[in-house]
């Protein structure tokens, strides 16, 4: 079966602020997707805003198999070294999985596998076994009465398994030849939000995912960087995810399409209670003078992600000349690098109007730097981007 990530949450609001045009934040997120990544990349699934999935469909057969004493970070790892760094660490202190008995599903468990926290960062990896089913369904004339009329096709699956590509392959088919074709999937699958006892939401930013060797659901999960004040440098963060049952069917009769969904909500909690590792965070600070404007840099790195603030007063276009009088298809990224080479890729740029002071959110190289130089660089759409105007500033560690 296939899979896809039950968040909806909205990556894109992270880019909301910027002033690119829409094809040069293309260019931006796939270059952080790609850009300094050794093998093949993780493909990590940005979060839209808004609405559930109406259903969520996993592969049953395939993926990889972890050797015994690992965990999902581990798995993750092999293509994001930055979970790999921090496998060691990344432990629960004491967990509560769920389990559910459907007479379709069989017998469901979940669970936050792993989890890693160090005050500044919290990523987490969830696994549910038998997590979902999807077969040819034929509804009954008295089902079909209580299915739900559509205007339009539903959308299709992306199958990576056989049993889904066929049944896709059908799906499309009937609808190409006008002829009478079902499918139905259930599947148990986690919320999309994340919260501590308490219920402070904790905020996703994205996910991976995969399965493992007998078909379980394997998720990791990244939450926001820096996190809420309210939930920085605890001495432990409790995590609590709801999860989701659906039942849906999709029928077409040669002319119209229909649909019925069952959904029953909390069908279990996971819970995992996770310890701060505080010896994985290190601060850094620096200065500079940028067109006569005194302006300190301070940065908080962890293996996982980097946060930078660029103190100042005024905005943007003071500090760098080239902003000044720039349209909205300039604007100003930031870069870090460290002692061994090692980038940090941004997640966000800000156009020549933004106000200091700024943070940008950065990926972390999976190490702690000894220290860092920071680079500003004003880009343009359509222009070649060595020959940007920039500055940098050597950032050292804060005793």
């Amino acid at each position: 079966m296939s899979q896809q990530n039950p968040i909806r949450q909205s990556l894109d609001a992270r880019l909301s602020g910027l002033q690119p045009s829409a094809a040069r934040r293309a260019r931006i997120r796939e270059a952080i997707r790609t850009c300094e990544q050794k093998g093949e990349p993780l493909m990590k699934k940005k979060l839209s805003a808004g609405l559930l999935l109406s259903i969520l469909l996993l592969l049953i057969l395939g993926g990889v198999a972890l050797a015994a004493g690992l965990n999902a970070f581990d798995h993750f790892g092999r293509r994001d070294a930055r979970y790999s760094q921090v496998a060691s660490k990344a432990a629960p202190a004491q967990t509560a999985d769920a389990q559910l008995n459907d007479p379709i599903l069989g017998q469901v468990s979940a669970r936050f596998d792993s989890a890693y926290y160090d005050g500044l960062t919290l990523s987490a990896a969830i696994v549910i076994e038998h997590a979902a089913w999807i077969e040819r369904y034929t509804p009954t004339a008295a089902e079909l009465a209580q299915m739900e009329k559509l205007g339009d096709s539903p959308f299709g699956m992306a199958a990576l398994d056989d049993e889904t590509r066929a049944i896709m392959q059908e799906w499309q088919a009937a609808i190409e030849s006008g002829t009478s074709y079902g499918w139905r999937s259930v599947s148990v699958y986690p919320s999309d939000h994340v919260t501590t006892d308490d219920g402070t939401d904790v905020p996703p930013t994205s996910a991976s995912d995969d399965l493992g060797e007998n078909g379980e659901y394997m998720e990791m999960r990244d939450f926001e960087s820096p996190l809420p004040a309210e939930l920085r440098n605890l001495d432990q963060i409790t995590l609590n995810c709801a999860l989701y049952y659906h039942d849906t069917v999709y029928y077409f009769d040669g002319h119209n399409f229909y649909r019925s969904s069952v959904a029953r909500q909390n069908v279990g909690t996971i819970r995992a209670v996770v310890q701060r590792d505080p010896g994985m965070l290190r601060r850094f600070t620096g200065s500079a003078e940028l067109n006569g404007v005194p302006t300190t840099l301070t940065a908080e790195v962890s293996p996982l992600a980097a946060v930078l603030t660029l103190n100042g007063t005024g905005t943007l276009a003071d500090l760098m000349p080239a902003l000044a009088g720039a349209d909205a298809d300039t604007w100003l990224e930031l870069s870090l690098s460290d002692e061994a080479g090692r980038t940090y890729l941004p997640r966000d740029g800000f156009g020549p109007d933004a106000a200091l002071p700024l943070t940008f959110s950065l990926d972390g190289s999976g190490a702690l730097p000894e220290s860092l130089t920071a680079r500003l660089t004003v880009l343009s759409e359509g222009t070649d981007d060595s020959a940007a105007p920039s500055v940098e500033i050597a950032l050292t560690v804060i005793q």
